[in-house]
């Protein structure tokens, strides 16, 4: 026995492997076998054990040792793996951002086409229905024919916007839209110009339906965020710059050439600059999204379809109440925008008495003048409380929407108690119409900027935009047809003023009760 246990130390000590195969392991396995044969059963059994702990401490060590470069390995390969994609995420963001004020300065320009020639419609209504024997009642469906087309193209654009890129969308349908301005007074000749121009102000609508989506998905994929808010106001402000040149140079324009001259001018306009923006997002890329291998796209369609609707069934409560109530105070501001940008000229010449056409177009221009300038610096108020006054970015959208809510809101009212009799009226009225108007400024770092907020890096800020857009256009529509029944049954727009008065009202505590500024999930 004691013979066994000093050859037991010896092998312990000298650190030999029982379960290895070298010449060393054998010497020792024979020496073993030898005690075993002269101390019996017992050292035999206790060798075994002995030979069965070396076995199992060597397996330990080959294993921790194989994990451990298993381990390494990996992490090596994940680190390399993260520094390629977190490189090719800044090289792709790096692309989307290079050109972005190029990208913002094109669509401020295509948003200024727009509003441009929906305004030059409503510059010469009056004359449409003196050439062509309009009543009321079909003008204010010639108004809204185009918020038909314009909000059937809603979801399609805000779609198309997310998955191909918003400047390429935009600027395609802003070259068709300007197509349909030019050709407009060649319509309007046609055997039955009532239907030729319904049908031309639904094709309008359709393709400026782009405008919006589209310019919400390229600011959100393009502008950096810091500088979001005030990216959105200016492009806004040449929006509302358009209403002031179609409203302001119209008029001129129709005294002089006649209206169809005003209308071939600035499809022309738009024609041009439309198609100089494609040439230059096709030279630079700039905003362009890749798209999907045809394959992939076909095999993957259910799957994307199903992974849809769980998202939309799965969706928190939170989220749900979000979008209705963002749905609600788009169409409110549908319903008071579309019914001004339709209506003030008449408004101004039938309630007001200005007979002047070339006063009446810069009157009505002056309100849309002052939300343009408002525009230019609420963005920048709204950016300076997030980035230096380290503002909330929901507190700073929710106060925008306050100013943005109650002040037109307040403007309404006061065109609703306007004393047309008086020989103040005019000024009045375009004080009433200035202040409804020039607090609409704040909706773009409020509204607009809050849909990008909560849509997040999702992608899908156009889409968002469209679904509740797609609410402003259906109530826009709704306001003006209701807008020509009631005006010509009661001879007045107090109706429709006090009616879109309470509306705004009631938008302002939607938001300040639901809008949490929460990502939608």
């Amino acid at each position: 026995m004691a013979l066994h246990m000093s050859a037991q130390a010896q092998t312990t000590r000298r650190g030999w492997n029982l379960s290895s195969s070298t010449p060393r392991a054998r010497a020792a396995r024979t020496l073993a076998r030898g005690n075993a044969r002269t101390h019996g059963a017992v050292g035999q059994r206790r060798l075994r054990a002995l030979a069965s702990r070396q076995t199992r401490r060597h397996s330990d060590t080959t294993s921790l040792v194989a994990a451990r470069s298993s381990t390494t390995s990996i992490a090596q390969t994940s680190s390399e793996s993260s520094d390629d994609s977190g490189e090719s995420r800044s090289s792709t963001e790096a692309e989307a951002h290079a050109h972005w004020r190029n990208v913002a300065i094109l669509v401020a320009g295509v948003m200024l086409t727009v509003n441009m020639h929906r305004s030059a419609f409503s510059s010469v209504a009056m004359v449409l229905q003196k050439d062509y024997a309009i009543t009321t009642s079909q003008m204010g469906l010639l108004h809204s024919a185009q918020l038909w087309g314009y909000g059937a193209g809603q979801i399609p654009s805000g779609i198309l916007a997310d998955k191909i890129g918003g400047p390429l969308i935009l600027f395609a349908g802003a070259f068709m839209w300007s197509v349909c301005t030019a050709f407009f007074p060649h319509v309007a000749s046609w055997t039955n110009p009532f239907i030729s121009m319904v049908i031309l102000r639904i094709l309008f609508g359709f393709f400026s339906a782009v405008a919006l989506p589209a310019t919400t998905a390229t600011t959100s994929q393009v502008v950096p965020l810091a500088r979001r808010a005030t990216t959105i106001s200016l492009i806004y402000a040449s929006f509302n710059m358009g209403t002031v040149v179609g409203m302001a140079a119209t008029p001129a324009l129709t005294v002089t050439g006649g209206w169809s001259k005003s209308f071939e001018l600035y499809g022309s306009i738009g024609m041009v600059w439309s198609a100089a923006a494609l040439i230059f997002l096709f030279v630079t890329k700039a905003g362009m999204q890749k798209r999907l291998p045809k394959v992939n796209a076909k095999a993957n369609r259910g799957s994307r379809i199903q992974n849809t609707w769980k998202q939309l069934t799965s969706m928190s409560r939170g989220s749900i109440l979000q979008i209705l109530g963002l749905l609600w105070s788009h169409s409110v501001i549908g319903f008071g925008y579309f019914v001004l940008l339709s209506w003030v000229p008449t408004f101004l010449s039938s309630q007001v008495g200005m007979s002047s056409p070339r006063m009446l177009g810069l009157l009505s221009a002056v309100p849309f003048l002052t939300t343009a300038v408002l525009a230019c610096f609420v963005g920048n108020i709204a950016d300076y409380l997030i980035v230096k006054r380290k503002w909330a970015v929901s507190a700073t959208r929710r106060l925008m929407m306050v100013f943005s809510t109650l002040g037109p809101a307040l403007g309404l009212a006061m065109l609703a108690m306007t004393p047309t009799q008086a020989t103040f009226a005019p000024l009045y009225a375009l004080i009433a119409l200035t202040v409804s108007m020039g607090f609409q400024a704040f909706n773009y770092p409020g509204f607009h900027a809050y849909v990008q907020d909560v849509a997040g890096p999702s992608g899908n800020a156009g889409l968002l935009l469209s679904v509740t857009n797609t609410g402003g256009v259906i109530f826009g529509a709704v306001g003006n047809l209701l807008t020509g029944v009631m005006v010509e049954k009661t001879g007045t727009f107090a109706s429709v003023f006090w009616s879109s008065s309470a509306l705004y009202v009631l938008s302002f505590f939607v938001w300040c009760t639901i809008m949490t500024g929460e990502e939608l999930k």
